[in-house]
């Protein structure tokens, strides 16, 4: 069945950007991916062709190139390419060769050539899912054609079943994890004929990138300052251009949602109150405070101790923890959490007590249901992976007394057993690459501790040794 944890997609790269050895990586439900490894060795490329592949729809609204009927395979993975890697979209495309999978269906690129497998039979059973938002593109479409005046029957050229077919392909490719939303219709004048047709956009309704916080939430706070609360046309110029568009728009239409809501603060939203563990992991351990918007509602505040500061100019600590639990807002889906969270480096400016805590973070989101990718250079974080897989299979207690002695957080019996549990469920995996490709280890490798942390103590030791040497020479 379509979302059971039986099922995985499968990533083969055999060459993107420094990947140059053919490796391969799974994932699915509830599954953690620590891409973890050296700077420079693949790991945000790989992230960001997995975040870009479900966004092929509105990848291709943006190009512009073509109308709904006459999209290729080719034109689709060219607009991904654009949408996640802006201006090196063009080379990496020419050299990319790579194949996802899930079953009985695959996209694969090979020189900038694509080409996809499917069962037309398997893929019915995911056109329930989408058919509502597809019937909504095409109600709009006929609506818009209308009054612009042209031949309603010219509203064919969106055609349904196409739309179905590709929001279908690309949910199973995801292992039926993906949900779509329609965001909107264009008119575009198809290449080889006088007549005007519509370009629908659809988007992945479930899956955000997160990272570079203290960066995004700069930009943000000055688009913000500019247009509060709606986002005038200048604004979205701003961030009308890849690979910005891809990365900070659904951010930003998150954080709107936020400043237009009733609600005071992100951890008194449904989303946290329905779940004390999460509120207790993301406000006592990560955040030490709350975030909310803003008394004149230009951007969102962070509230600690009866003190309230602009999130932008906040500790660096918070504005790298806030991005992916303010992502959250959007993955909870009818009072669970479903979808997928990408993750950059989420041990950026954090120190290493707090990456230990995001470890357990991640680990919890993953068990309750997200699928989380993330890279990481964290020989921290990596090894609290580790402890909390080890400290899980020992039970409630086992996790309740690490956590109070090493973390000084304290949870009861109780919840310390909803967090076991948890990271007992989810699907963790190291994809360890190494400059040259990536393979995929259990978290059992970590057994044997971490060669790079292990390495790095053992050179700071030898360096202070060398010194010591040297200052009992001068003396």
């Amino acid at each position: 069945m379509p979302g059971t944890v039986l099922e995985r997609t499968v990533v083969e790269i055999e060459k993107l950007g420094p990947i140059h050895r053919p490796s391969r990586m799974t994932f699915g439900p509830r599954s953690l991916r620590l891409l973890y490894g050296p700077p420079g060795s693949g790991k945000t490329y790989t992230a960001r062709l997995l975040y870009g592949i479900p966004l092929a729809p509105k990848a291709a609204a943006h190009s512009g190139d073509s109308c709904s009927t006459q999209w290729s395979w080719d034109k689709l993975v060219e607009a991904v390419f654009t949408e996640v890697y802006g201006a090196d979209a063009p080379s990496l495309l020419r050299s990319a060769r790579f194949t996802v999978s899930s079953g009985d269906v695959s996209l694969t690129l090979r020189d900038g050539r694509a080409n996809a497998r499917y069962n037309e039979a398997t893929l019915r059973e995911e056109y329930a899912r989408h058919r509502p938002v597809v019937e909504e593109a095409r109600a709009t479409a006929s609506e818009l054609l209308e009054h612009s005046g042209q031949n309603s029957g010219v509203a064919e050229l969106m055609e349904e079943s196409k739309w179905l077919f590709l929001l279908s392909f690309l949910s199973r490719l995801y292992s039926s994890i993906i949900d779509y939303d329609f965001t909107g219709v264009q008119l575009c004048r198809a290449k080889e004929a006088t007549e005007t047709g519509i370009l629908a956009a659809f988007e992945p309704a479930n899956v955000v990138y997160a990272g570079h916080g203290r960066a995004f939430l700069l930009m943000m706070h000055n688009v913000l300052s500019a247009a509060p609360i709606k986002l005038g046309a200048d604004a979205r110029r701003i961030l009308g251009y890849p690979p910005f568009r891809a990365l900070y728009m659904p951010l930003l239409e998150i954080i709107e949602e936020l400043l237009l809501s009733t609600r005071e603060s992100l951890l008194a939203s449904k989303l946290y109150k329905l779940d004390p563990v999460l509120e207790k992991l993301a406000s006592t351990l990560l955040l030490q405070g709350d975030i909310g918007s803003a008394p004149e509602r230009r951007g969102l505040v962070y509230k600690r101790q009866g003190v309230s500061v602009y999130l932008y100019s906040s500790p660096g600590a918070v504005t790298e923890v806030a991005v992916p639990l303010i992502a959250l807002y959007r993955l909870a889906r009818g009072g669970r959490l479903r979808g997928v969270l990408f993750v950059e480096e989420p041990e950026a400016q954090l120190h290493p007590q707090l990456q230990r805590a995001m470890a357990w973070l991640l680990l919890y989101l993953s068990g309750r249901g997200l699928t989380v990718i993330s890279t990481t250079h964290s020989d921290f974080l990596a090894v609290e992976i580790k402890i909390a897989v080890r400290a899980a299979r020992l039970g409630a207690k086992a996790v309740q007394r690490v956590l109070a002695e090493t973390l000084g957080t304290r949870l009861g019996l109780d919840e310390a057993d909803v967090l076991a549990k948890a990271v007992r469920a989810a699907d963790t995996r190291l994809v360890v690459f190494d400059g040259e490709g990536f393979r995929e280890e259990p978290v059992s490798v970590l057994e044997k501790g971490v060669p790079e942390i292990t390495s790095v103590v053992e050179d700071q030791v030898h360096a202070l040794e060398i010194i010591g040497e040297l200052e009992d020479e001068q003396h």
